[in-house]
């Protein structure tokens, strides 16, 4: 074989990682965070909030995580905020948190089969607010 390949080479533009030569840190190997391949998760991880402000989350994808409480990087954001949405057309019949800055969404997501397993997954010093008549259809609840 030539050296084809069905699945997009990429190389990260901050640290240089590729498909084959990935970053490692405690949690795993890094993976893309972009459909250009052009940004890993460890590097996205360590940018800024007003960096990650200025991607274009339209080309973003999700970026599961296995838990919210283990995630390290809460810091690095203005206001995080959890929004937890149900049956939304991305994850139809699933219980999703997204990640917001304040009021930008950013990719890091989990995804759960019911409420009170997404409810176990947010961190002990988050506090749930009461929902606005003004929220969309879709949202459970809002933590921060």
């Amino acid at each position: 074989m030539i050296g084809l390949s069905i699945f997009p080479r990429g190389i990260c533009q901050i640290c240089g990682c590729t498909d084959t030569n990935a970053c490692v840190t405690e949690a795993g190997p890094c993976f893309w965070v972009n459909e250009e391949h052009d940004l890993c998760s460890t590097c996205y991880s360590e940018m800024s909030a007003d960096d990650v402000g200025n991607l274009d989350m339209n080309v973003m994808i999700n970026v599961p995580l296995h838990t919210f409480v283990d995630f390290h990087h809460f810091n690095r954001f203005r206001v995080p905020i959890i929004s937890i949405t149900y049956n939304t057309s991305d994850f139809p019949h699933k219980y999703a948190g997204r990640l917001f800055d304040l009021d930008q969404p950013t990719p890091y997501i989990v995804i759960r089969n019911t409420l009170e397993e997404l409810r176990q997954e947010i961190p002990p010093h988050f506090s749930v607010l009461e929902r606005s008549v003004n929220d969309d259809p879709v949202i459970v609840e809002v933590w921060v």
